[in-house]
């Protein structure tokens, strides 16, 4: 038996109210996406993935779970790095990976040895496609010293002004800000202004690397730490408009989701009901399973929503344990017989519930 449409209706909103409430932890679907990406060796989808993710989040370190109980580092950076270096980029995959080790995060993880390794392969392979001074002459030119200190300082602004802007280019996309990011000035103007300096930072350091040339390294670091503050402020201002704009979704929500779910006349139904989805929805099931403490409180089919979202939640954390602890599996029983008390006609809605939690609910554990 399904949920009945007003019941759908409500859920349905409960899960684009979850959605707005966790407009952050996109970055870790495509996290996992891009190391799916990885397992297979699609590299391309690994660039473009791990870009993403880096742009939505770009400190590295947390926890994240791919599935079950397999948690992964977050390493965007890392693997941006990879995906570059295995397409041929070695150029991008050095800036990818200057910008995790300035983290500090990889260098404690299983990949650093990698990393360590495809640093020095790259770099081997940029050192051999340079032109070599001819062997009877004497190098003439700055100190050799310098020019290796003006070279980093310049590729380190380089690469921090393209982390920027690979984060400002994933903005540029959202959904609420694409349609008027090209005619803004604060924008898409700022963006164009921007990326044309680290474009000209880029020619300056090649430049300034091939002669050498000090005057050009130093330009080159200049250039591209202007663009990297610029691009900084175009991210901060997207960054305030797109949270602007989940807010306003997510009120629209929140009165889709009183609207569905209030019977003629009852009024508003009670907070934790939309809370505790946003939370179950987001995969904190302990926190979903707190919030709904007390549904026997609500009344008609909002009490029902709450035992099955209960139920659910319990049954996560169950499996999430090992399937071990009996107390938990009860407790969810015991929830899937009160909300089938309450509406006999409600049923986990699959596009929101899991086939093994569905089976769980019809057959009784």
């Amino acid at each position: 038996m399904r949920a009945s449409p007003r019941a759908t209706a409500t859920f349905t909103a409960a899960a684009l109210l979850a959605g707005a409430l966790a407009a952050r932890a996109d970055y870790r679907d495509s996290y996992r996406k891009g190391l799916e990406a990885v397992d297979k060796g699609n590299w391309p989808e690994v660039v473009r993935r791990m870009q993403e993710a880096a742009a939505e989040q770009p400190r590295e370190g947390e926890r994240v779970k791919l599935y079950g109980m397999r948690f992964e580092d977050y390493l965007p950076h890392y693997y941006l790095g990879l995906g570059r270096f295995q397409t041929g980029d070695c150029q991008g995959a050095l800036q990818a990976w200057a910008a995790s080790e300035g983290q500090g995060a990889v260098s404690r993880s299983g990949q650093y040895k990698t990393l360590v390794r495809n640093k020095q392969a790259c770099e081997t392979r940029l050192a051999q496609a340079r032109p070599s001074p001819s062997p009877d002459t004497r190098p003439a030119g700055p100190d050799p010293t310098a020019v290796a200190q003006a070279v980093q300082a310049a590729e380190a602004q380089v690469a921090r002004a393209a982390q920027l802007a690979d984060a400002v280019g994933a903005l540029a996309s959202d959904p609420d800000l694409s349609r008027t990011w090209a005619s803004e000035q604060a924008l898409g103007g700022a963006e164009g202004q921007a990326r044309g300096a680290l474009g000209t930072a880029r020619e300056r350091l090649d430049s300034g690397r091939r002669k050498p040339d000090l005057a050009a390294l130093v330009e080159a670091r200049d250039l591209a730490q202007g663009a990297a503050r610029q691009l900084e402020g175009v991210r901060r201002e997207a960054t305030a408009r797109r949270e602007a704009a989940a807010r306003a979704a997510e009120k629209r929500l929140q009165d889709e989701l009183r609207a569905a779910n209030a019977a003629p006349g009852a009024g508003a139904p009670p907070a934790p009901l939309f809370l505790a989805a946003g939370a179950y929805f987001e995969g904190r099931y302990q926190l979903a399973q707190e919030m709904l403490a007390g549904p026997a409180a609500l009344g008609g089919r909002a009490g029902a929503q709450a035992l099955l979202l209960r139920a659910a939640a319990r049954h996560a954390l169950y499996l999430i344990g090992g399937e071990a602890d009996d107390t938990l599996k009860q407790a969810a029983l015991s929830d899937v017989a009160s909300c089938r008390k309450r509406d006999p006609a409600f049923a986990p809605d699959p596009r929101f519930f899991s086939p093994r939690f569905r089976d769980f609910f019809r057959n009784g554990g």
